[in-house]
């Protein structure tokens, strides 16, 4: 019986190990919309995005999903919240995709911010097709960058925001004068 019993307790911790791997992906996904953005950003995103989805963790695939989590743990890839310029307090940076198919996607940046009590959405990076790599985004702090293709020194005053194809080239944007402005991070 002793035996048995140890069988169920091994048992149960293989189960638990392995729904905690499988679900992971799903909690951080749910994590990713609900718990970061408020529901008045969230219903500006649908009505505007109907197509679009933010991009999750789940999103990625494994590779993609491994880097992310060991330089990011714990942060949705999809959103980066930040006060990117004047007046940006607060501000979300959102990646959404659309899945096309034969490892194609639709793909756009935007912007939401809330100014007099509503959001609004700037959109960085229109829409456009990218095939094998969904783009995630997070912030930087500001300073001194160098465009990769350029080589032109960029002096950011706010937080970057870095919008990604993890490990094929990132894309920043930053708030300049009176709009934001994008050079090349990596190629």
């Amino acid at each position: 019986m002793k035996r048995k019993s140890r069988m169920g307790v091994k048992q149960t911790w293989i189960l638990l190990l392995l729904s905690c791997a499988v679900l992971q992906p799903c909690i951080h996904a749910a994590s990713c919309e609900k718990a970061v953005l408020p529901e008045e950003a969230n219903a500006v995103l649908r009505a505007k995005f109907p197509k679009l989805q933010i991009v999750t963790i789940a999103a990625l695939d494994q590779d993609e999903r491994q880097a992310w989590s060991d330089a990011h743990p714990g942060i949705c890839p999809g959103i980066a919240q930040g006060n990117f310029g004047p007046g940006h307090k607060n501000a979300y940076a959102v990646s959404l995709f659309r899945p096309l198919g034969n490892y194609r996607y639709s793909e756009a940046l935007v912007l939401l911010m809330q100014e007099a009590g509503k959001y609004s959405v700037r959109v960085l990076s229109p829409e456009s097709e990218v095939t094998a790599h969904i783009y995630v985004v997070w912030q930087q702090p500001p300073g001194a960058y160098k465009d990769a293709q350029t080589g032109r020194k960029i002096r950011a005053v706010w937080p970057i925001i870095t919008y990604e194809a993890i490990e094929a080239g990132a894309t920043a944007y930053y708030w300049k004068g009176t709009e934001f402005r994008s050079f090349v991070l990596s190629q």
